[in-house]
């Protein structure tokens, strides 16, 4: 008999029309302490899905207005499931799809749906529900290419930019020039990854820009005991020929903004404690 999906569901989701600008929906996911909401369009049919990573990505970080409708920023036509769905239904959805959160719907009179729940895959995780490999295989199809269509491109463009922000930030906070700063990214976040234990390292990685994620998911998580303060200081004097204190300077610079960048804020915290 498959699980029942039930018991898994979020029934408080956030529902905003697809007119809403993106400031009120920021304001609204931080109110209620969401990470999305589901977007609907005038007649209450589902229409997209937006995240906070999506208005923060784009409004943010780009200088798109914050006075445009939420529609602009939101995915279109979200992979939904019913609400008779397995667990396994609802993984399935999320592994062939790369996405992370999956509205649960109620159908209706003329086949309409309506939304009454949302699954989310960390809570899953919390749930001990999700295996370390179906939970490395969601990850990397998210950032499988998918058909190059116009707002393809335009996602294509978004993920180069979104890097380049991220490298941005992460030079600023280490002093490191923006030409070897990739470098130093390369290493210490493939410290991290080895350092953390492979279901902690799989939800690190989902935190990175998207054109990190394949190659980082490539590494062997750990935890390896081998990977400490000593060593990543050590790492870090040998490739740029600097000082112990100064190494020790730029890792911290970098974990500063790792925190600027994502919401991975209790695994940095333990990364501070354990290895700086």
């Amino acid at each position: 008999m498959h699980p029942s999906l039930e018991p898994y569901v979020t029934q408080r989701v956030l529902i905003l029309n697809q007119n809403v600008p993106a400031r009120e929906a920021a304001r609204a996911m931080h109110e209620r302490g969401s990470g999305s909401a589901v977007i609907i369009d005038s007649s209450g049919n589902i229409s997209g899905i937006v995240t906070d990573r999506d208005l923060s990505s784009q409004v943010l970080a780009f200088g798109d207005s914050p006075e445009a409708d939420v529609a602009e920023f939101m995915t279109t036509d979200p992979i939904t499931v019913p609400e008779s769905a397995t667990l396994d239904e609802a993984l399935e959805a999320m592994e062939s799809n790369g996405i992370r959160r999956v509205p649960v719907v109620q159908r209706g009179d003329s086949n309409r749906e309506r939304c009454v729940g949302i699954v989310c895959l960390d809570d899953l995780i919390a749930h001990q529900k999700v295996g370390t490999a179906q939970l490395a295989r969601i990850v990397i199809q998210q950032t499988r290419p998918r058909r190059r269509t116009p707002d393809s491109l335009r996602s294509v463009n978004r993920h180069e930019q979104t890097l380049n922000h991220f490298y941005g930030v992460l030079s600023r906070s280490t002093y490191i020039d923006r030409s070897r700063i990739e470098m130093l990214a390369s290493y210490v976040l493939s410290a991290i990854i080895q350092w953390l234990p492979a279901t902690r390292a799989a939800h690190f990685v989902a935190q990175m820009p998207e054109l990190l994620q394949e190659d980082l998911l490539s590494l062997k998580a750990g935890p390896d005991p081998q990977i400490n303060r000593e060593a990543l200081v050590a790492g870090v004097m040998s490739r740029f020929q600097l000082t112990h204190e100064e190494s020790t300077r730029v890792l911290r610079g970098f974990i500063k903004g790792l925190e600027e960048l994502t919401s991975a804020s209790k695994e940095l915290q333990r990364l501070k404690a354990s290895l700086m």
